[in-house]
This record gives structure tokens, sequence and C-alpha cells, in this order.
């Protein structure tokens, strides 16, 4: 899904939890037209209350592990 380079940095730096989770947002932002956060997190295949979903995506993109200088 995304270059060998990031899987590896992904793998070091993320727990699995948070690897299947940007994997899984990575699919779901793929498929829609519109990628805002609300709809994002109704499309999201967790069992978990709308809000809490959001609240899910806001705390891993939010994380140390996942900022864009550690990334880019």
């Amino acid at each position: 899904m995304y270059p060998e380079l990031y899987q590896k940095w992904l793998q070091l730096h993320l727990n699995p939890t948070e690897l299947i989770l940007i994997e899984i947002l990575m699919k779901v932002v793929g498929i829609l037209s519109k990628a805002t956060l609300g709809n994002i997190a109704n499309n999201l295949p967790l069992p978990i209350l709308a809000d809490s979903r959001i609240k899910t995506i806001q705390r891993f993109l939010d994380s140390q592990n996942f900022c864009k200088e550690k990334i880019w």
C-alpha cells in the first residue's frame, strides 16, 4: 500500500495497534471522495461509537509517534 521505506519506519515507531489503525485509515481515505474527519470516522470499521472514532483518530494524529517531522 505504501513504499517499503515507510512500512519499515512505521513498524519501528508505531505500536501494533497504531500500525493497524494507520492501514485502515489509509484504506478508508482512499475510497472516500470527501475526506473530512467526520466522514472518515463514519466509515471507519471500528466497533465503537462515532464520537469515540473521532477521538481515536484525533489522538492518533496528535501522538508523538506520528508527527510530520519524524515521517518526512
